[in-house]
């Protein structure tokens, strides 16, 4: 929304993300890529369920256990400290990933979405959010180096939307039911992370 603050829209998203997910009371959500914790304790909050986040980040494992803590939820949230190819047996009710397939790779595209499918409960749901590189653009992008891969994305590589679903429909038998381009929100949301960053530059 216009005119509205960063976290304002920062919530307002999380919030997207928990309803495209149809999150409930009772069900069980794995997060994979689950960051600082914000996205877990806002679907506690809103719906009541059981989450579980994993991270390769020792960081943000601290920081978003000590979130929990902090909020009261740790009967409700827990993380994991693994590679997501390593997450214990479990069937979960919908699998949210937020801007962490950019890390997974072109040739590793495949193996995401055979892990997520086995992680998913046969009627759940995968919600995914990432930043994507043009399909017309795609082969030329992930085989050369760039600011973003250099600096943002190490060892990364951001999908093309044809290489999301092409990995998809190999790899597993989930059915895209849903797919919104917010791509022009994140120019206003670069904007107000260098505005907060100049503000607060020592």
């Amino acid at each position: 929304m216009e005119n509205e603050s960063l976290e304002v829209a920062q919530q307002r998203k999380l919030s997207l993300l928990i309803d495209k997910a149809k999150v409930k009371r009772g069900h069980h959500v794995l997060d994979i890529g689950s960051g600082w914790g914000s996205l877990a304790i806002q679907a506690v909050k809103q719906t009541g369920c059981k989450y579980t986040g994993v991270t390769l980040s020792a960081e943000q494992h601290k920081y978003a256990e000590r979130k929990v803590r902090e909020a009261g939820l740790e009967d409700n949230i827990s993380f994991m400290l693994c590679d997501y190819r390593q997450i214990p047996p479990c069937k979960y009710d919908a699998i949210i990933s937020c801007g962490m397939i950019e890390h997974v790779g072109h040739e590793y595209m495949d193996e995401f979405f055979a892990c997520c499918e086995s992680y998913l409960a046969e009627d759940g749901i995968l919600v995914l959010q990432f930043i994507s590189a043009p399909d017309e653009r795609y082969e030329q992008y992930r085989r050369r180096t760039d600011f973003i891969k250099e600096y943002i994305f190490p060892g990364g590589c951001l999908p093309s939307l044809g290489r999301v679903v092409s990995a998809m429909t190999t790899s597993s038998r989930f059915c895209i039911e849903h797919v919104e381009n917010i791509g022009p929100h994140y120019y206003t949301t670069l904007m107000h992370w260098r505005d907060n960053f100049m503000t607060n530059k020592e």
